[in-house]
């Protein structure tokens, strides 16, 4: 074991593989820790399994989640499953009930809407998605809001409907309405 904990840090109930580091004032608690694995300052983490590679910047709060390798997380996530590869390096994003893909790329001010008064949905997000600053995805409870693979959703956009593969999200200038080009990305 080749590891790094700062000494401000509290680790209670964790298992740590090979070269982890963890940086000053973090608290983890009932989490697995995967190879190669650094964590910034100023992080709390409960019951989840970080994977190999995985880079967790300052302030990140991660709750009853898993990452998969080789993510980069600087929000907070609380009960998902992000897949190999996914990036939300901003503070400012939130990631709930969420299950990705591989390569998903979350933007700054990205927010999960999952209560709608009534209870909770979840979210299915696919392969090689881009999503834009300061947008929403909501969900109605008991439900499921699905992002299609190769899709890209732009920034300040509110989605509440399902969006197609390969298909761009965006704010059509002239209207100022949320349009959806479904298939935009798709190769021919």
């Amino acid at each position: 074991m080749n590891e790094k904990i700062h000494p401000t840090a509290i680790l209670t109930n964790c298992t740590l593989w090979d070269s982890v580091s963890v940086g000053p004032f973090c608290m983890l608690s009932d989490t697995i820790l995967g190879d190669n694995v650094t964590i910034e300052g100023n992080v709390c983490i409960e019951q989840s399994n970080i994977g190999n590679n995985c880079e967790i910047l300052w302030w990140s709060i991660i709750r009853d989640s898993s990452l998969a390798e080789w993510c980069v997380i600087g929000c907070e996530v609380k009960k998902s499953h992000l897949g190999k590869h996914n990036k939300a390096k901003h503070p400012w994003t939130t990631i709930v009930n969420t299950t990705s893909g591989e390569k998903v790329n979350f933007w700054g001010g990205w927010k999960c809407a999952n209560y709608d008064g009534r209870g909770k949905g979840h979210f299915i997000i696919g392969d090689n998605i881009f999503l834009g600053s300061n947008s929403v995805v909501s969900v109605r409870a008991d439900e499921t809001t699905t992002i299609h693979t190769g899709s890209k959703i732009g920034a300040n956009i509110h989605i509440s409907q399902d969006i197609p593969e390969y298909s761009l999200v965006y704010v059509d200038r002239e209207s100022g309405k949320v349009t959806v080009r479904d298939g935009y990305y798709r190769k021919k």
